[in-house]
């Protein structure tokens, strides 16, 4: 029964978002289980965790859009020396073959997340939107062969085992996640739980492609598989699904930091600020006596107002995406082939660089 602390997530969660934050996470019974240690090379290991508890909500606090973490946009020679200096890893190795054959198995993930609405405070009371619960049940991830199918280490990496030169080679890594799915909003102060999506099961697909010589991950494939979902809406869900679509909206629009008028009658909790501590300063907006008058008139425009959008709209290099994918594809034949590149052309593509520092040298599709 172990709480972990979600300080550092935190941080790292409000450089890229500043709508949500952890509150809490608490893990019931983690342990491990290693098949074979004579041969960990092919025997998996598998991570057993009873149940897993997540409560998000949304802080009062804000993050101003210029001290987030953005998408970069650079090109070819940039990246090229923003990665000089930087130490190259070594071709695949028994490590990277022992996280590849781990297996995850937990019986249930449970997370609630819990908006302010209009009136920001961390008092509960009529004002609260209802809580957002996702409840996943025994999740599975587990390694799988080239159709889909559970198999024994050796059966999971036979395609793999093919001939060519190590240099051009690239390991196929597929896996599976299973769930079965449910969705529910809670109203606390009614004492209403009403559920929208009954237990549905879910089968992702994962491939990964890892080249042999350096380990470095070349691509992604994700299929989500869902055949059946059975959602239940009633006249009693109707008014409690519309008050936690306005929470949702109200968190959304949010531009700027807010004090809980309620902070101080609250004496029993001792509720507090719940400013982040990060490593770079908040702008929070000053001189506006009147804070859920002007920040109604924000989510009033919500899909309505280009100012709205405005608000929302992330960095300019962000909405360049499209517009390099497409720059990226006429360099590339429709068939198998590729068009061949001119250094000087080469030299104008460009990459993109993500806040977790993934870099996307291609395309997304």
């Amino acid at each position: 029964d172990v709480n972990i602390n979600c300080s550092v997530i935190n941080n790292l969660i409000s450089k890229v978002t500043p709508f949500i934050i952890l509150e809490s996470i608490r893990v019931s019974k983690l342990s491990f289980n290693v098949t074979s240690w004579t041969n960990i090379k092919k025997a998996p290991i598998c991570v057993v965790v009873e149940d897993v508890f997540v409560t998000i909500v949304e802080p009062l606090s804000y993050v101003d859009e210029s001290q987030r973490l953005k998408c970069r946009q650079m090109s070819r020679e940039e990246f090229k020396k923003m990665m000089e200096g930087k130490k190259a890893r070594g071709p695949y190795n028994v490590f990277d073959r022992i996280l590849d054959n781990l297996q995850i198995e937990i019986r249930s993930v449970n997370i609630s997340f819990q908006t302010m609405g209009k009136f920001k405070t961390k008092r509960r009371g009529p004002w609260t939107p209802p809580q957002l619960n996702l409840s996943l049940r025994h999740l599975k991830y587990r390694s799988v062969d080239e159709f889909g199918n559970e198999a024994n280490p050796d059966e999971c990496w036979q395609h793999n085992k093919n001939t060519g030169r190590v240099s051009d080679r690239a390991f196929l890594i597929y896996k599976r996640v299973s769930m079965d799915m449910r969705l529910s909003f809670e109203d606390h102060d009614k004492g209403i739980l009403s559920e929208l999506v009954y237990d549905s099961h879910v089968d992702v697909h994962l491939i990964f492609s890892k080249k042999v010589s350096n380990g470095a991950l070349l691509g992604i494939q994700i299929d989500a598989i869902m055949k059946t979902i059975e959602i239940n809406i009633d006249q009693d869900t109707i008014p409690i699904l519309a008050h936690a679509i306005a929470g949702l909206q109200y968190c959304m629009a949010k531009n700027r930091a807010f004090n809980d008028p309620l902070r101080h009658a609250d004496s029993k909790d001792g509720a507090t600020s719940d400013k982040i501590e990060v490593e770079h300063t908040q702008r929070t907006a000053l001189g506006k006596e009147s804070e859920i008058e002007d920040f109604d008139d924000k989510v009033s425009a919500l899909g309505f107002d280009d100012s709205f959008h405005g608000n929302m709209s992330t960095d300019k290099t962000i909405d360049n995406i499209h517009d390099t994918e497409n720059s990226i594809e006429k360099s590339q034949n429709t068939g198998i082939g590729k068009v061949p590149v001119s250094d000087s052309r080469r030299r104008q593509e460009t990459v993109l660089v993500l806040p977790s520092g993934i870099v996307i040298h291609n395309k997304v599709s």
